[in-house]
């Protein structure tokens, strides 16, 4: 049998043991709850970084995981609303897709990144790049905002944007624009005419600037004489005809000009020896 006083030694020691280990639970269960509280005052404050450095390493304390990730989305929010409104469309988007991405949307992020993608694709119509911005816009709702007529006054102005060519009379036409905040479309016109056919000048070449679009037409004062001439579009070619009553014009035709021209549609060199007519 052992020794009486080893054994009241060994109860002495696990009594001790015990009672520093409630000792210690409890002082650290204090300091926990302490930084717990700091940690809520800071978030109720809008420090959302303070708070999440504070209770982000107390393991599974109460609910300290799920504050510490919630205090990071917001974080990632503010981030996120602050490139939005500094411009930065992508960055913000890619931190809006994050917080869109779990089972629960974060507040109202979904909403904000159709904002920043909104803005994006007017940025895009301002710098006249109208295909992506018209990629941009068709992954909207239709019903946000005025979506759905920023993609009607883009296909519009797609339909003139390109490089065009009037085989008949040998005439290249290149038309490049843009869409204003408010939504108009503004165009811009070079004509070059391989045979002086306009005015009876070689390599004549006419320019117009900011010509606004109406739907499937424009008007343009070619030869600043103060005769207006209406382009029009439909059916993938544009004619071009002088705006005068009392006459029977016959107008120019463009089509779209190939990337790379086919010689089953004869060589663009091809004199017009029986050209007699013009722009009218």
């Amino acid at each position: 049998m052992k020794n009486p006083i080893v054994k009241v030694l060994i109860i002495i020691s696990i009594a001790v043991v015990f009672v520093l280990s409630v000792v210690l639970f409890a002082v650290q269960n204090k300091e926990l709850r302490i930084k717990y509280s700091e940690a809520v005052a800071y978030a109720e404050s809008g420090d959302y970084q303070t708070a999440y450095d504070t209770i982000s390493n107390m393991g599974e304390y109460r609910d300290s995981e799920e504050l510490a990730q919630n205090y990071q989305n917001e974080i990632e929010y503010e981030k996120a609303v602050s490139l939005m409104e500094s411009g930065d469309y992508d960055a913000a988007l890619e931190i809006f897709s994050v917080l869109n991405s779990g089972d629960t949307i974060f507040k109202d992020a979904r909403d904000l990144a159709n904002e920043a993608q909104y803005r994006k694709a007017i940025e895009l119509c301002s710098e006249g790049d109208l295909d992506n911005a018209f990629i941009e816009f068709k992954n909207l709702p239709y019903s946000f905002k005025d979506t759905q007529k920023r993609l009607d006054e883009l296909q519009n102005a797609r339909n003139f944007i390109g490089k065009w060519y009037s085989k008949e009379y040998q005439i290249d036409m290149d038309i490049t624009g843009k869409i204003s905040a408010e939504n108009i479309t503004y165009l811009d016109v070079v004509i070059s005419d391989r045979n002086g056919f306009l005015l009876g000048t070689e390599d004549y070449v006419l320019r117009g600037e900011d010509l606004v679009l109406d739907v499937d037409r424009f008007t343009w004062d070619m030869f600043d004489d103060g005769s207006r001439y209406a382009v029009q579009y439909s059916d993938n070619h544009i004619d071009i005809v002088r705006l005068r009553s009392g006459d029977s014009v016959e107008p120019v035709r463009f089509v779209r000009k190939l990337t790379d021209y086919s010689g089953i549609d004869g060589s663009l060199n091809d004199s017009m020896d029986d050209v007699d007519g013009g722009v009218r």
